[in-house]
């Protein structure tokens, strides 16, 4: 498929499509042996789950088209009911762990075939897949599941519902975009049972989660049990959910205050049983939640777990409140936009440059496509005539193009961001170029080994120092490979926006990530007298105000030093640049006895080296 000139065929993965599959054995799983290997499992991890969140090199699925339907003579796609759908979600701190029942029974005297599309949340992490099947409901079989390439878990799916048995798999379709199968025995029960995981961020000040509520089809009834525990925070200003306009009865704001306690407790329980599920018109694939947790102290907060051999520390730093830093950004966006993706890439600019930008702020807009620059908006100060001329200019009807030349736009934008900084005086200020692209480069230069390493020359070799570079790509359209590349080797931060709601994700992106900045080149170092095993990021080019840091690791702690010693050791010294200059801030580590401290690192270890498989 060819969309406004972008060729995309020319650049496709090589990558194979791959999903989870189930097959017959007992489940032997065991959590605790899995953490004190966790050095080796991440490894396994990585070659085992990698493929588990790649995007399948296709188009999404269009509302008119069907699932994978397996064609066999063994059995039937035939006559099934979904005959419980019952949704548990745990809210740990920054871990959602959401476990999917699904019952469905089979009323053909052969095998059946059940295909269920649900979308998950953006970032989640499919954790487990199991199956059992009942008789007089007793269970007589049980399925777990393993990743498989796709045609390999399709044929291990098709082998298993020939033989009678449960079976299943899960596949991606796209970022949001799942199709589950199922296999149902002759005239039998089956019970799919769906780990998923989300790790969760702090931004604008609340902590928002997305659990999967209904599948896109209709069924009879759905139970959600939700429940926020408290490790490291507690909700300060509430638990808010929104099901959506059909069920704003059932919308929720639990009291504002809580018991501060370092202990783990229960602070939010929520059961929605809705046995007439059938009777809504349109009920919310997802429903949204958020919390406002306390604010961390003013040095941060540092925890450690301990697993055996290994341990485990979570850092949480939240800059504390100080000046805003002035801004000089370069917005770069791409002019093969149509229709809704440019009017709502519009108006999230000129909401962003209305509300965010002062006199100590300067922008510059610039358009590109066969060129890197095919038309630009400067202005020095961001004072209100000039936010007025810019809104003007933003409201034009823009000349469009169906080439797109990323590597001349990058450069330029770049040139256009260290110019305007040396220029500037005055206290500490930070130089932002946001890249929007909705194109795969085809024009100019095209490799793309070529355009990561001329980006990183210039933006670090040049003169003048670093820009903090933001990407946002439209997920159908623009080629997040390279822009994660780029992001990835400059410190700086991509994302893709899907679904329709264009103009909410752009404003968050733009609020979150430097609406009002308090940071830059934020960078975060341990000591202790241990080793560390592995981590998340430790530098962070920007921090927005109700924005926080998260670093995890693991620690092999000496033979010669008492456990509880070693960890207690532990330091971290966050250093970062503010309006008032150089600044510095210590903590020390707390004890804290969670395991979701190794699965949480294990999850961002593995988001964080998809996206280094991807470039």
């Amino acid at each position: 498929m060819e969309e406004e000139g972008n060729k995309k065929e020319e650049h496709e993965h090589e990558t194979a499509p791959v999903a989870i599959a189930v097959t017959q054995e007992r489940d032997t799983s065991n959590t605790k042996r899995f953490l004190p290997a966790l050095a080796f499992a991440a490894v396994v991890l990585i070659i085992i789950l990698c493929a588990v969140l790649i995007p399948n090199d296709r188009e999404p699925l269009s509302p008119e088209e069907e699932v994978y339907v397996p064609e066999t003579v063994d059995f039937q796609a035939g006559v099934s009911l979904i005959t419980a759908y019952d949704i548990q979600s745990i809210i740990t701190s920054r871990l959602a762990t959401t476990t999917i029942v699904i019952d469905i029974a089979n009323a053909l005297r052969c095998s059946s075939i059940r295909s269920i599309a649900l979308q998950l949340p953006l970032g989640t992490r499919v954790a487990s897949l199991h199956t059992v099947s009942y008789d007089d409901d007793e269970e007589v079989c049980r399925t777990n599941g393993k990743v498989q390439r796709l045609e390999e878990a399709r044929e291990t799916f098709l082998e298993n519902a020939s033989e009678g048995l449960p079976g299943a798999y899960i596949e991606e379709h796209d970022s949001f975009t799942h199709s589950l199968q199922v296999a149902i025995p002759p005239l039998g029960k089956a019970s799919v049972e769906l780990v998923l995981e989300q790790l969760l961020h702090q931004r604008l000040g609340k902590v928002v989660f997305d659990i999967p509520f209904s599948p896109n089809e209709k069924i009879d009834s759905i139970t959600l049990d939700l429940t926020v525990e408290g490790i490291n925070d507690f909700v300060q200003e509430g638990l808010q959910l929104d099901f959506g306009a059909e069920l704003k009865k059932a919308d929720v704001l639990l009291p504002t205050s809580y018991e501060n306690s370092t202990t783990f407790d229960t602070i939010a329980h929520f059961v929605l049983d809705l046995p007439d599920a059938r009777e809504y018109i349109d009920l919310p694939r997802l429903v949204r939640g958020s919390y406002v947790p306390q604010e961390f102290p003013e040095n941060g907060i540092l925890y450690t777990s301990e697993g055996g051999t290994w341990s485990c520390f979570e850092h949480y730093f939240r800059p504390p409140d100080l000046e805003s830093m002035a801004k000089n950004i370069v917005f770069v966006v791409d002019t093969t936009l149509r229709d809704v993706k440019l009017n709502h890439t519009k108006e999230a600019l000129k909401s962003f440059i209305s509300t965010y930008l002062t006199e100590r702020d300067s922008f510059y807009i610039q358009l590109y496509g066969r060129e890197g620059t095919v038309h630009a908006k400067i202005a020095a100060s961001a004072t209100v005539e000039e936010k007025n001329e810019a809104i003007e200019f933003i409201d034009r009807d823009w000349e469009r193009s169906r080439e797109a030349n990323l590597h001349a736009a990058f450069l330029e934008g770049l040139l256009r961001a260290k110019s305007n900084d040396q220029q500037s005086d005055g206290p500490p200020s930070v130089n932002i170029v946001v890249f929007i692209s909705n194109s795969w480069a085809n024009e100019g230069e095209q490799n793309r080994k070529k355009i990561v390493d001329d980006i990183y020359n210039y933006n670090f070799l040049s003169d003048g120092k670093p820009v903090k570079i933001f990407s946002l790509g439209f997920e159908d359209q623009a080629d997040m490979a390279l822009l994660n590349a780029i992001a990835v080797t400059n410190d700086g931060v991509s994302v893709s926006v899907g679904g329709s709601s264009y103009q909410k994700q752009i404003e968050n992106f733009f609020e979150s990530e430097f609406g009002d900045v308090l940071l830059a080149d934020a960078n975060v170092e341990y000591s202790g007298g241990f080793s560390i095993a592995g981590e998340t990021p430790q530098t962070f080019s920007l921090l927005s105000d109700g924005y926080e840091v998260v670093v995890r690791g693991l620690l092999v702690e000496p033979e010669t030093l008492d456990a509880e010693d070693s960890v207690l050791s532990l330091q971290a010294k966050t250093t970062a640049v503010t309006s008032d200059g150089n600044m510095e801030w210590q903590v020390s580590a707390i004890p804290q006895e969670s395991s979701l401290c190794f699965q949480s690192y294990a999850h961002a270890r593995i988001d964080q080296l998809l996206r280094l498989r991807d470039m």
